[in-house]
């Protein structure tokens, strides 16, 4: 699926002018981050390019569209405009209207606000505050809150909102 919208997107927005093989990796290490692009030019202004998507957050098509889009402006940015510092300055904002403006469903902003569905989730029986984890990674004996309360492990939920058996 995504090399096939990365070809969609590369001909309806960037005119073709991306390279074809842009490499795009899933990555299991990105745990809040969405996406990220990797870019380097050495001396001889060669350029590498490597797109890494989140399999932890990019859990449906929408953020997939919106995170790949994202991606693909610094991509922009870097080949098409040859500017090489720059993060959401004018050149990103430029391509990302020119992709919201190619697909209405499409919204490029400089930082996602996904809701991430974490395997394990944590409650402060202080003040409420939940931390999610996508291991269970909080030793729940010596961990504590910011305001100082005990942290709980939660009953694991499915996205619709039933518990999950436990094994017997």
């Amino acid at each position: 699926m995504t090399p096939i919208l990365y070809q969609e997107f590369n001909k309806e927005i960037f005119e073709n002018q991306l390279p074809t093989n842009l490499e795009i990796e899933w990555s299991k290490t990105l745990y809040k981050t969405a996406g990220r692009t990797k870019m380097k030019c050495n001396k001889e202004n060669i350029k590498s390019i490597k797109i890494e998507l989140s399999c932890k957050v990019l859990d449906n098509l929408d953020k997939l569209k919106n995170t790949l889009i994202h991606e693909m402006c610094h991509v922009a940015v870097f080949l098409i405009d040859d500017v090489k510092e720059e993060k959401h300055g004018n050149h990103f904002k430029y391509w990302g209207r020119k992709a919201e403006s190619c697909y209405s469903d499409i919204k490029v902003t400089t930082y996602h606000s996904y809701e991430i569905d974490y395997k394990y989730k944590y409650q402060c029986q202080n003040c409420g505050h939940i931390y999610g984890r996508h291991s269970k990674s909080i030793d729940v004996n010596k961990a504590r809150c910011q305001c100082s309360g005990e942290l709980i492990l939660m009953k694991r939920l499915k996205k619709d909102g039933t518990p999950y058996k436990i094994a017997t």
